[in-house]
């Protein structure tokens, strides 16, 4: 690879151009990206799996326990996994395909997915820092009353 490789782009007012040192970190993270992806994936459908199976068993061993809520509360958390994974995928496929065919949209398109993935887990971990909060204030509450 050359020290610059240019990667076409639509608009010819600012050349947009990466290294080659810069590709290599891009094809890099795109590996880890995917391989976080696929991982992610294969917990999902254990944790679905777990819920469903989940369910009959507690029935079966305990009466007092509401199966449905356990097989639930798994299923729920495998849903709310599964963007962050989608986006991780895509990124890594939009960024491979960007530099393999010197395709800006591509490119674009693996950005996009990748700033997607860190604003469904900002979003995710201030929606969590909330309920932790939540759950403090109530906990002093409760011991001052």
């Amino acid at each position: 690879m050359e020290f610059q490789d240019t990667i076409d782009s639509g608009n010819r007012d600012f050349d947009k151009s990466l290294s080659s040192a810069s590709i290599s970190f891009l094809r890099e993270s795109a590996k880890w990206s995917r391989f976080l992806a696929i991982v992610g994936f294969v917990l999902i459908g254990i944790f679905v799996i777990v819920g469903l199976l989940f369910s009959s068993f507690i029935s079966n061993a305990y009466q007092g326990i509401p199966s449905f809520a356990i097989s639930l509360i798994y299923i729920v958390a495998a849903g709310i996994w599964l963007p962050p994974c989608v986006f991780l995928l895509r990124f890594a496929k939009e960024i491979n395909r960007g530099i393999d065919d010197s395709d800006q949209n591509s490119i674009d398109a693996g950005f996009s997915a990748l700033k997607s993935h860190f604003k469904y887990i900002g979003i995710f971990t201030l929606v969590i820092l909330g309920i932790y909060g939540l759950v403090f204030v109530g906990g002093i509450l409760s011991a001052l009353f």
